[in-house]
């Protein structure tokens, strides 16, 4: 049987609240990047379990070269990626791209050597392409590449391999995801052939989703009137 894993997108550490009704979070940091010992700190401060997942910031992925296009500045960055990652005992780094990316012959080659920087820390990266890069083409380069590519488990199949990284965003007229979107994911998890599904919501509501979430799964219940 599945284990799915529910969680949200939160720009900061959450609280005790959040950590006792769910056992994933996707952590990003759009604007400022705390330091390392500030990460640390927090997660020794956990008072249960908790798989992390880091998004690599935009200013490590883009520097003034470019795209993907690696130099002093750059990799001094990702540098920061890893020791974040370190201190937060991260599961793994989720790695987004949109139109930055194209999928020409050039650009996936700088993209490779990119990632040949992220590898040095050892975790799994999890790829959520978007702009170009529809599943259908995304999937079988991310196979290539030795990334695992997250996927929006209401529209796209998901990739083969023994862990699922779905994702489900607030984009257009689906603003927020009600019991019946969540019924339908529960039963659409259960029925892939992997271990471990880990679901972040990113929406308005994503803390209460993905707890009511938690709940369908069979997961941890908790009053969700805060992040905590």
């Amino acid at each position: 049987m599945v284990e799915i894993l529910a969680g949200a997108v939160v720009d900061r550490p959450p609280g005790p609240r959040y950590v006792q009704a769910l056992r994933y979070v996707e952590l990003t940091f759009p604007s400022t990047v705390p330091r390392s010992a500030t990460l640390r700190r927090w997660r020794g401060s956990l008072a249960g379990p908790l798989e992390v997942g880091l998004v690599v910031p935009y200013g490590a992925r883009v520097g003034a070269a470019g795209p993907f296009r690696r130099d002093e500045e750059l990799d001094e960055r990702i540098g920061w990626v890893l020791d974040a990652a370190d201190a937060l005992e991260a599961a793994h780094l989720v790695l987004p791209t949109g139109r930055e990316l194209t999928t020409g012959t050039k650009d996936r080659a700088r993209f490779a050597g990119y990632l040949d920087a992220l590898r040095t820390g050892g975790r799994p990266i999890v790829w959520a392409a978007a702009g170009l890069w529809e599943a259908e083409l995304a999937q079988p380069v991310a196979r290539e590449l030795g990334l695992r590519c997250a996927f929006d488990p209401l529209v796209d199949p998901a990739p083969p391999g023994d862990v699922a990284h779905a994702r489900l965003r607030a984009l257009g007229g689906r603003q927020r995801f009600g019991d019946g979107v969540l019924f339908d994911l529960v039963d659409r998890l259960e029925a892939l052939e992997v271990t471990k599904a880990y679901v972040a919501i990113e929406s308005p509501r994503s803390f209460r989703e993905a707890v009511r979430l938690a709940e369908l799964a069979g997961g941890p219940a908790a009053p969700a009137d805060g992040e905590g």
